[in-house]
């Protein structure tokens, strides 16, 4: 009767503004949807064991309590696989939370999804100015640690939308050859709203190019 997985979004908060993001339009709210670390401990006992914690958000980064909050997840669930999306532009951070995540957790699985939309130029346009560069500074001060912890795995994921659908199976064999991640994501772009047009058959050819 009890789950296996939990998907929680720890915060509504982000540093980028990327155009196919379907949480743009609350971003800027007032209420940046963090649950304070006491909520956190009573839920979590409340959940009890499973076996896979993935957080989102927002860019779960920008939480400045975030050691405190892994803390109470990992002593009241227990899980054995922790995830984590980033945008990778809080390099230092994101760096020193990791190395000091592992070092204490030896037994459990961790594992950074790193959203990549294109080579830097597209990437740029669909999140930010220095967004590629930032991300990929912070993946491969990251990439070096696996030499030590078998434990922690990199991965990538992609959305596919209108900006970046040219070429999109070979920009997955770049990202393949260039990152060497632990594995490949791919999402689909989709609408903010249901009343919509259809997703362009182009779109949905590039999807299952880059899925192949």
């Amino acid at each position: 009767g009890y789950p296996i997985q939990i998907v929680h979004y720890v915060t509504a908060r982000c540093n980028l503004r990327c155009s196919h993001c379907f949480y743009k339009e609350t971003l800027d709210k007032n209420d940046p949807g963090e649950q304070p670390l006491e909520i956190f401990r009573k839920t979590s006992r409340q959940i009890g064991p499973l076996l896979w914690y993935a957080f989102a958000g927002g860019e779960v980064f920008v939480r400045k309590d975030l050691v405190e909050l892994f803390s109470i997840i990992i002593d009241e669930c227990r899980p054995k696989y922790i995830s984590i999306p980033t945008n990778g532009w809080y390099t230092e951070r994101t760096l020193k939370f990791i190395t000091r995540i592992l070092r204490k957790y030896p037994d459990i699985f961790f594992s950074l999804y790193f959203s990549i939309d294109g080579y830097e130029e597209t990437h740029d346009l669909i999140r930010g100015k220095n967004s590629f560069a930032k991300l990929k500074n912070t993946y491969f001060k990251l990439k070096t640690l696996q030499c030590y912890y078998k434990n922690f795995n990199l991965n990538i994921v992609t959305t596919i939308t209108p900006q970046n659908h040219v070429d999109s199976d070979k920009f997955i064999e770049y990202v393949s050859k260039e990152f060497s991640p632990n594995a490949v994501s791919i999402n689909l772009f989709r609408y903010h709203s249901l009343k919509h047009p259809k997703i362009s058959l182009n779109l949905l050819e590039s999807y299952n190019r880059a899925y192949e």
